[in-house]
């Protein structure tokens, strides 16, 4: 990688990224697929992501995040997700699907997830005498830290449902901490908005590189880099065109609403601008040697 990469990567780490707040609480939410129209899932995003208090919640679908590395890999969606949910404060689960249901029981048993669950389900089975009740709901409620949610969901009442689920995720977030390093997808957004930012437009392989020269290079920093740029484009901060990356408006508007909220917020604006600059002109430089040698070749 470009010498000038590597110290763009470092500075953008240590002197921006490095010092963003946590200012939300981050949910990976399961259910029905997006497929399905009557889907209470995407009802309760809307609800708890537009309900701003003292904190505020990142939802986010784990297919919408995956899409790539599945379909271009063989990384399955459980065992991304498994990689993820270590990487949010809850996992919120809405059983309305056999798919629901699958990773219920798979989360259930896993020794880091099972007490960070926060489980949705149709009141109508709470006195059903079936596996799902009897096996991993029971021990959820006996044996961990999860909270198990009952609610009509032929008439759910979504606000009612939303501050249940919102006053859940708060009670199970006290005792989880979140890596909030580059390390975590999620948080690794905040550096590659920034990093493109300055760098843009640019190349995938560049980003990869970038977060390589920060962490140790692992078969996960794939996955850093895809469900991070995954995020910024669905959330549309973040364009892909000719085969690379630029900020978008709304992202630039973002990645600036983002640093005023820290105390040194104007000096690393400041500090954006200046590296920005300076790519620019090193770009320059470099095309300008190209056509000179081109000319004298």
């Amino acid at each position: 990688m470009n010498i000038i990469f590597e110290e763009i990567s470092k500075s953008v780490h240590d002197n921006i990224f490095s010092k963003l707040g946590q200012r939300s609480l981050t949910v990976l939410l399961v259910g029905a697929g997006q497929e399905k129209s009557s889907s209470l899932r995407e009802t309760v995003r809307k609800e708890l992501e537009n309900k701003k208090y003292f904190t505020w919640f990142d939802v986010y679908y784990p297919e919408d995040l995956f899409e790539e590395l599945i379909s271009e890999t063989q990384f399955d969606l459980l065992t991304l997700e498994n990689l993820l949910a270590k990487d949010v404060h809850t996992v919120a689960i809405i059983l309305e699907s056999s798919g629901a249901i699958a990773e219920l029981g798979a989360f259930a048993n896993h020794k880091n997830l099972c007490d960070r669950l926060v489980v949705i389900i149709d009141k109508k089975y709470r006195k059903k005498k079936s596996f799902i009740m009897l096996g991993p709901v029971r021990y959820l409620q006996n044996k961990t830290k999860s909270i198990v949610i009952f609610h009509n969901f032929r008439d759910p009442e979504i606000n009612k449902l939303g501050e249940q689920i919102r006053n859940a995720i708060r009670k199970i977030s006290k005792d989880v901490d979140v890596d909030y390093s580059v390390k975590n997808p999620i948080a690794a957004q905040h550096f590659l908005l920034a990093a493109i930012y300055i760098t843009g437009p640019v190349k995938r392989d560049i980003l990869t590189s970038m977060i390589n020269s920060i962490i140790r290079k692992t078969n996960k920093n794939i996955i850093i880099v895809r469900s991070s740029l995954n995020i910024l484009l669905r959330s549309d901060e973040v364009i892909f065109q000719d085969g690379e990356y630029m900020l978008t408006r709304v992202g630039v508007d973002r990645l600036i609403k983002t640093l005023k909220f820290e105390p040194e917020g104007y000096n690393i604006l400041n500090l954006l601008d200046k590296l920005r600059v300076e790519v620019l002109n090193r770009t320059l430089r470099k095309q300008r040697q190209w056509q000179y040698m081109e000319r004298a070749g």
